[in-house]
């Protein structure tokens, strides 16, 4: 063991080298002939942790700054004081010494993987787990290490020039550990496309919220019953059961493929030439790989990332084309394309314990997800060209939002007032739309468009026994595979281009409403000349829409779909009665709609209340940010936050009678940013951040 004398010298000379690493001058309180002892010895950087320190690994930390090798060790044994148990004569411990310049105190630095030695002592070397921040660096775990050996020398010693040692270690090591902390927060926003998840997480670790990712749902979710599964697998396997036949579940009707085909027929007629796949090259393939689909780290079922694909690009190119050009020509689509991996997500309401409030969230593999992308290209191309897509579908069109479609609705429902007509929308709820989507009728209705040949062998064949695992605790866990034929795929662009071909027809299909789509969403705008008739042709529209959804496999949810009566004098009529069969409908004077709170006066008050809840969290966020990150930093985080928040839909709420608390939250916004009271002007403030204000984004 240690001697006590013999760590009061290692501690002195620690000290000393420090000291030095900083400019100070030597400590006075060390003896020349002890140090002479111990200097024989192989010089290390002081990297003592002390007791009352935050959980910290110094050599991982070393490690990870100076980009040392992965493995390392420490000591396993203790001493009688709780301090770790080293021998500084091991030939290990020599071999892994190396000298660094280290960037903070433009030192040269001889840099260990172990911390504070001590002769004649053993040690069992074993791996270490890391809980440090990432953003120590070694001058700041040797000044920390300084800076408390300083303190409690300076409780036993009273010096003036020891008490202005220790003012000015403190000052350097909170201003050290500042600039690390402002340097870590800035490359982690920096860095990172979700800007707003990036922020959260900095202020989460700045007001110590500690670890918010929640419990794997394998530790949560319970059998019907409130009893516990017997295994993981057993879980697993309820829930991708309860996925799979959710479709079945809802009630959705059997399509009438002739009767769905005689509605289309109606409203445009076959198209007289087909589509003709071209082929792919490598370059193309590269291309996609590169620049179309986004590097996220999430692993398919094959534990294959797109991240990884675009590090092999160049390499894989060649084969990949090859092989979706045989996948044109012989109108096959790969079954090892078809495996789909499931990751269950909290839909942030009912209880955790039920699998019920988990949705779906498909993987689909990392190939497919080129294929996929390419023939999406192809089919887009051919349908613009004839212009054979609506333009009442509003998702999956290149320029067109859920703004576009809102204002569409908005301009409709001005236009009939000005005409002193009475109007109400119709918003149609459709259960699992895409879940349930019949192969017979999109196969016709896609053959009614121009797509034959093998083309349409494979859109088919993509669509068609398909299977799908649920995984868990990050993939440790998986069900067992099950196939599915209904519906078109999860996650995929290809999939949302057939969906939008399977409801092409239905805007003309209702001649007495104008019909709006935003995929599945479908709102339908009705006017008449009095309350009585527009009851009369609300209860017309409705039936015609359940007809339509009841040839083509889908199933409306009379529950959820709801009627708005607009009277923009501010007075109520009387209620409505609208029926879809036996069920009543229910109406509604305030409802959300593609993200907007519509009030049945079109005030927007609504709205706005519900944007200033919103605008007053990002206020929150970005008043904590401020001082953490440099303004830049925080001026970008503004418009990932507060300036998309303020834009999405200006243009319907910007002159609405409250739109000033709107303005309100946003120069609150910025006077946080520039960190000044909250009465003083921010005027200037919005010139030198270059920030325009929500007057000016209105006009724009």
């Amino acid at each position: 063991m240690r001697k006590a004398e013999d760590r009061a010298v290692w501690r002195s000379l620690s000290i000393n080298k420090c000291l030095d690493m900083l400019n100070y001058p030597p400590s006075p309180y060390l003896d020349v002939d002890d140090e002479r002892r111990v200097v024989n010895t192989k010089k290390v950087v002081y990297s003592r942790r002390p007791w009352y320190a935050p959980a910290i690994d110094p050599a991982e930390a070393i490690r990870r700054h100076y980009n040392l090798p992965e493995f390392y060790v420490t000591p396993k044994g203790r001493d009688d004081d709780g301090e770790d148990e080293y021998n500084a004569e091991s030939q290990d411990y020599y071999d892994k010494t190396q000298e660094y310049d280290d960037p903070v105190t433009s030192q040269r630095v001889e840099v260990s993987q172990y911390a504070d030695p001590s002769p004649g002592d053993s040690f069992e070397p074993t791996v270490n787990s890391v809980a440090s921040p990432d953003y120590s660096l070694a001058s700041a775990v040797n000044l920390r290490g300084l800076l408390f050996d300083l303190l409690e020398l300076n409780s036993k010693i009273d010096d003036p020039d020891l008490h202005t040692m220790v003012n000015e270690t403190t000052d350097k090591y909170k201003s050290m550990l500042a600039l690390e902390r402002t340097s870590y927060f800035t490359h982690k926003i920096a860095s990172n496309e979700n800007k707003c998840k990036a922020m959260w997480g900095v202020i989460n670790t700045e007001l110590d919220r500690g670890n918010r990712c929640s419990l794997d749902f394998t530790a949560l979710v319970k059998s019907p019953d409130g009893s516990n599964y017997s295994s993981k697998r057993k879980l697993l396997d309820a829930m991708n059961e309860q996925f799979v036949g959710a479709a079945a579940a809802c009630g959705a009707p059997a399509a009438a493929v002739p009767l769905a085909l005689a509605m289309l027929h109606g409203t445009r007629r076959p198209l007289d030439h087909s589509l003709r796949l071209k082929p792919f090259t490598p370059h193309e393939v590269y291309a996609i790989i590169v620049k179309r689909i986004p590097r996220k780290p999430s692993k398919d079922i094959y534990n294959i990332s797109c991240e990884l694909l675009s590090l092999v690009a160049d390499s894989v190119a060649v084969a990949l084309s090859t092989l979706y050009n045989r996948c044109i020509k012989e109108g096959i689509y790969p079954a090892s394309l078809k495996r789909v991996k499931i990751s269950p997500l909290y839909k942030g309401k009912g209880k955790r314990e039920d699998g019920n409030a988990y949705r779906p969230v498909a993987i689909i593999p990392t190939p497919a997800k080129v294929l996929e992308n390419g023939l999406s290209a192809r089919l887009t191309m051919f349908l613009d060209a004839g212009n054979l897509l609506s333009d009442k579908q509003f998702a999956y069109r290149a320029g067109r939002s859920t703004t576009d479609l809102a204002r569409e609705v908005v301009w409709g429902v001005l236009s009939a007032r000005e005409s002193n007509r009475h109007v109400a929308v119709l918003c149609c709820d459709l259960s699992r739309a895409f879940d349930v989507a019949d192969h017979s009728v999109i196969a016709a209705k896609l053959e009614h468009y121009g797509i034959r040949g093998p083309a349409l062998q494979l859109l088919v064949d993509f669509m068609s026994n398909r299977v799908q695992t649920v995984v868990g605790e990050g993939g440790a866990s998986r069900s067992r595979e099950m196939g599915t034929d209904l519906g078109v795929p999860q996650g995929s662009s290809l999939s949302n281009i057939i969906f939008s071909l399977l409801m092409n027809d239905l805007p003309n299909s209702i001649p007495d409403a104008q019909v709006t789509m935003y995929a599945d969403d479908v709102a339908a705008t009705v006017t008449g000349s009095s309350v009585d008739d527009l009851e009369r042709r609300l209860c017309l529209v409705a039936e015609q829409l359940a007809h339509w959804f009841q040839a083509n496999g889908l199933a409306l949810n009379p529950k959820k779909t709801q009627v708005m009566l607009f009277n923009l004098a501010g007075r109520r009529s009387r209620p409505l009665q609208v029926k879809v069969g036996s069920e009543d409908l229910s109406q509604v004077y305030t409802s959300c709609f593609l993200g907007f709170k519509v009030d049945s006066g079109l005030s927007w008050s609504d709205h706005i209340d519900w944007l200033c809840g919103r605008l007053g969290g990002a206020c929150f966020a970005l008043q904590r940010l401020a001082g953490t990150v440099p303004r830049e930093v925080a001026r970008s985080c503004y418009f990932a936050t507060i300036q998309s928040l303020l834009t999405y839909g200006i243009e319907l709420w910007g002159r609405a009678a409250d739109w000033h608390r709107a303005f309100v939250m946003q120069k609150r916004a910025v006077r946080a940013m520039a960190r000044i009271k909250s009465d003083e002007s921010a005027r200037q403030y919005f010139v030198s951040l270059e920030i325009l204000t929500c007057p000016s984004l209105y006009i724009l």
